[in-house]
């Protein structure tokens, strides 16, 4: 029952806090009085890192974390484990089209036999609280900019992971456009949309037509959010999380691009592109939208995203 947080009810919060929180609660008072040899619960990164129109979900999570704590206090056992994706069973693994959006976002799953594994060794050191996530960090930092100022992350970038990810090449678009003027630089501009857009939507960018309309290729909710977090960061512009159901083609999102940075490399920024968008609900085509897909738009995250570095790795 996801929605972004001023749409989140009395009644969705409990929806999917109860199974979680009520549950675990129900577990914690009837077994206290046992001598149990462990309490685990599979909490979820998202109490940690949050989750885009997720908060009553972070909120169930963030209960179990907190119970964990509250059992050792009393002295009883108790692990809560962050899981990340889990591959094998569940969820992700029955949708193919939602691990794959994870997946280019930097989050991959980890296997039943890694599951087992870490389990193992989280109970064997007497943890209380661990973390277990796949990462490519490269991927995950250019879709979660904003994590660069979280402490828990912090010292990847102390480490010099940033500096990894920054030799290993790619397209400097935003270089590119500040070089060009006038009419070269909204043809660059329109460069770098084909670029990511055709990254995203799995097709080559010399095949894409600047008037062709993205939803023809197969665009939904997850991939505008992936397109807007990647032309963000590779562009340096910020587009509101409606402005591709408005721009709905390669040449309407350069314009939109082209306004909010000016005609050309001197000039100021022009008037922000998401007050316009704000009021220009008639010309967004809203009966070709689902209501999650609604909800997943208006609930991603219009701050920067989040940062981290390069490297695969599984943190724990």
């Amino acid at each position: 029952d996801d929605a972004p947080l001023s749409a989140l009810t009395v009644e969705r919060l409990r929806t999917v806090m109860a199974p979680k929180a009520h549950g675990a609660w129900l577990l914690h008072e009837n077994t206290k009085a046992l001598d149990l040899d462990c309490f685990v619960m599979f909490s979820s990164v998202s109490s940690i890192f949050g989750n885009p129109a997720q908060g009553n979900y972070a909120a169930a999570n963030a209960f179990l974390d907190s119970l964990a704590h509250h059992r050792r206090a009393l002295g009883l056992p108790a692990l809560a484990i962050n899981w990340g994706v889990l591959g094998g069973e569940g969820y992700v693994a029955r949708n193919e089209r939602v691990a794959e959006f994870l997946a280019r976002q930097g989050t991959g799953a980890l296997t039943p036999g890694e599951v087992t594994s870490l389990m193992e060794s989280f109970l064997t050191g007497h943890a209380t609280q661990m973390s277990a996530i796949r990462v490519d960090w490269a991927k995950w930092r250019q879709s979660f900019r904003g994590m660069q100022d979280n402490p828990l992350v912090e010292r990847i970038f102390a480490a010099g992971v940033e500096t990894q990810e920054a030799g290993a090449g790619g397209s400097d678009w935003r270089g590119k456009i500040q070089a060009a003027s006038g009419d070269e630089r909204t043809a660059v501009i329109g460069e770098a949309v084909r670029d990511v857009v055709g990254s995203v939507l799995r097709v080559k960018p010399d095949s894409l037509r600047e008037d062709q309309p993205l939803t023809d290729l197969g665009l939904d909710s997850l991939m505008g959010v992936e397109i807007e977090t990647m032309l963000e960061s590779s562009i340096g512009v910020a587009l509101p999380p409606t402005s591709l159901m408005r721009a709905r083609t390669i040449g309407q999102i350069a314009t939109l691009i082209a306004e909010q940075l000016g005609s050309d490399s001197g000039d100021a920024p022009a008037k922000p592109v998401v007050a316009e968008a704000a009021t220009s609900s008639e010309e967004i085509d809203l009966d070709s939208i689902s209501d999650a897909d609604l909800d997943l738009l208006l609930g991603s995250p219009s701050e920067p995203g989040d940062d981290t570095a390069a490297g695969k790795n599984l943190v724990h």
